[in-house]
């Protein structure tokens, strides 16, 4: 949602996960989709697991590289990480990882998930989580919370005026077709009870009434 937002923008060109495949020179190939962006602003979606995928060893060097070269870096946080792995397991399961004014709730599929699976996606994303804001603090940053930014539709042009003036860009008119996903689990997970008694009986049990 964010990258669709300010790739809007008409003076950004912010790409997706470019680094999501593996790539012998991933900076050689940052520099080369730097050059023929014909934007004023260049950016891309960059997660701590493309560390793994691209054999960086050192992450931390790498993000100084980045800032150097003249990138500047948008933090993007999730408070609530239950909601961030029932999610991630939804788009897995049924391949599809985003929704647009288009899609009718009723309509959603609904999957089985298996509590020790969202166990093991809890502990991963927990584990990212903190590797992002170790890498992230010693680094300027602008920081974007989702529930706070993006969450309400209505905040979106807060958002990116504040990234435009982050940026020293004019603001401008952004948007995006992607929507928000549906509170109530049990609309897509069929053994919600089931998954909520679980998480009550774990380090997470915190997330599920926020």
């Amino acid at each position: 949602m964010l990258v669709e937002l300010l790739d809007s923008h008409p003076l950004i060109n912010c790409e997706g996960e470019l680094l999501l495949n593996r790539m012998l020179f991933p900076k050689y190939f940052l520099h080369c989709n730097t050059r023929i962006s014909n934007h004023d602003i260049f950016g891309f979606k960059l997660l701590t697991p493309h560390f793994d995928y691209q054999n960086i060893k050192n992450p931390d060097q790498f993000m100084v590289d980045l800032d150097n070269s003249g990138y500047k870096i948008l933090k993007l946080k999730r408070r609530n990480i239950f909601r961030s792995a029932i999610s991630l397991l939804y788009a897995i399961n049924i391949r599809r990882f985003h929704f647009q004014y288009s899609y009718l709730e009723n309509d959603l599929q609904k999957i089985t998930v298996d509590p020790l699976e969202l166990l093991e996606k809890l502990n991963w994303i927990e584990y990212h989580s903190i590797l992002l804001d170790r890498i992230s603090n010693k680094l300027p940053h602008l920081e974007i919370v989702y529930e706070d930014d993006l969450m309400n539709a209505t905040h979106h042009k807060d958002t990116v005026n504040r990234i435009s003036d982050y940026l020293s860009i004019p603001r401008a008119t952004a948007h995006t077709k992607l929507i928000k996903f549906t509170d109530d689990i049990s609309h897509f997970i069929s053994n919600a009870d089931e998954i909520k008694t679980f998480v009550y009986e774990t380090k997470y049990a915190k997330y599920l009434d926020v």
